[in-house]
């Protein structure tokens, strides 16, 4: 189904219904940047007019898929099926936000949610909002820069560019706060949530000067520990 925002019409699918009986929807695939490989995002400020802005599907950026059947063996909880993108595209164009609502009026508290940034996506099977958006929260997810599209330091006439993953979220988080209210999201009452690898980068947003004033509240779950490389380190590392 189509529904009307003030950004444009966007593609939405039923995915059940609300506490108060609304149907709750299920938006996937809005662009919040565009950026080349190896580039920093630069946020989209206006969409096409007379179509729709996002995709009817689910997408996530280039990453090794594997078989399920190793998983018999290897026993890892990352490797079971409702973490892994099996139903996503694989695009290098994958900046963008995934939103669960009720309502596209009402003002409702919004979690925003960053995955691990290993593999995966914002819409892996455990990390979906509807849930949440059934008893009244805005629930979105973000999908970024994983792997060494993300993290590995690139090199180039003696610049040096890294940490894309966390560029992202941050234009992400930008996005939100501006246009949330067109989802029937509060943009006053935004909780950032993480887990595994997306509760360092909540981390990290909270401490950018920028973009912890995008944010009101901050759930971490299981995150780990930073790591630091010298940039000496970061240049051998480059050139191997």
């Amino acid at each position: 189904m189509i529904l009307n925002t003030p950004l444009g019409d966007v593609y939405a699918q039923a995915v059940g219904k609300s506490d108060l009986d609304n149907s709750v929807y299920e938006i996937p695939s809005i662009p919040y940047a565009h950026a080349g490989r190896f580039e920093r995002p630069v946020l989209v400020e206006n969409y096409p007019s007379g179509k729709t802005i996002n995709k009817e599907y689910t997408v996530c950026f280039p990453q090794h898929g594997y078989p399920l059947w190793m998983n018999r063996f290897l026993k890892h909880h990352m490797m079971r099926p409702e973490f892994l993108p099996l139903n996503d595209v694989q695009t290098e164009d994958a900046f963008v936000v995934n939103i669960w609502t009720d309502s596209l009026t009402e003002k409702k508290p919004v979690v925003v949610f960053i995955h691990g940034g290993g593999e995966g996506s914002g819409t892996v099977p455990i990390y979906t909002g509807g849930n949440l958006a059934k008893h009244g929260i805005v629930f979105v997810s973000i999908t970024y820069r994983i792997g060494n599209f993300g993290y590995l330091p690139y090199f180039e006439n003696g610049n040096m560019t890294s940490n894309l993953a966390y560029y992202d979220q941050q234009a992400a988080l930008i996005w939100i706060r501006r246009n949330i209210g067109f989802f029937g999201g509060d943009q006053e009452d935004i909780t950032l949530m993480g887990h595994c690898g997306g509760a360092l980068s909540c981390m990290y947003q909270f401490l950018n000067p920028v973009s912890n004033r995008q944010f009101d509240k901050m759930i971490l779950c299981a995150g780990n520990l930073p790591h630091i490389t010298s940039v000496e380190q970061t240049k051998k590392l480059f050139e191997d």
